[in-house]
């Protein structure tokens, strides 16, 4: 029993110390590769994700993309405050999904609502829409608890949400820039119980980052 005890231990150091070391090297700007997502669906119909908790994701924490009907339901998510891009819920190109009694806790947007980037996103053309978020309590303290892009050229329209906790920078936050294309409209808001607020809501028009040098200057989004 004591050496299974001390074996356990000895696990768990090592796995803590390779995660400090590797945060350490992101920090330093050295990490080779992007950091992965905890979940991630891609091109699917029919998802529910419920009754989890997550824990320290090096990156987003949950990522369904090009995917339909979707439940995220009674999820908690704890990301690491100090440490960037770990996203609660990233919805991307998808249709027809709820978000709703959920807590999540994270250093960058609680829940992102995104469509593909730039001239690719807007190629493919696969917009968000149908989204539902209800009945979450969101912890933020840089950025937003509902940002909707930057990556949103594919198009996001017809939003819900409604009873949300909200502590945080910013409420809604609309983020896009030239080069973008694509569009944001129908977005619909109601009973945010708002602390520790910044702006409740928030748009930024100026995001100057693109997946290469092909952008279109003449891809502007409407909002």
């Amino acid at each position: 029993m004591v050496v299974l005890e001390r074996s356990f231990i000895s696990i768990i150091a090592d796995l803590l110390f390779c995660l400090m070391k590797s945060f350490f090297v992101y920090s330093a700007g050295q990490l080779k590769y992007t950091r992965p997502y905890l979940i991630e669906l891609v091109y699917l119909d029919g998802i529910q994700i419920s009754n989890l908790t997550l824990i320290d994701s090096p990156s987003w924490n949950v990522h369904p993309i090009y995917s339909s009907n979707i439940i995220i339901q009674g999820i908690t998510i704890h990301a690491p405050v100090r440490s960037r891009n770990t996203d609660g819920i990233n919805l991307d190109s998808c249709t027809n999904t709820r978000i709703e009694d959920s807590y999540i806790v994270s250093r960058d947007d609680c829940v992102a609502v995104k469509s593909s980037w730039d001239e690719y996103g807007i190629a493919y053309g696969m917009q968000t829409q149908q989204l539902v978020i209800r009945r979450l309590t969101c912890i933020s303290p840089t950025t937003a608890v509902i940002a909707l892009g930057s990556e949103m050229s594919g198009g996001i329209q017809d939003v819900r949400a409604e009873d949300v906790a909200i502590n945080s920078k910013s409420g809604v936050r609309i983020k896009t820039g030239v080069g973008r294309g694509g569009f944001v409209k129908d977005i619909y808001v109601k009973g945010f119980t708002m602390h520790t607020m910044k702006w409740p809501f928030w748009m930024m028009g100026n995001y100057g980052s693109h997946l290469d040098d092909n952008w279109d200057p003449n891809a502007i989004p409407v909002i």
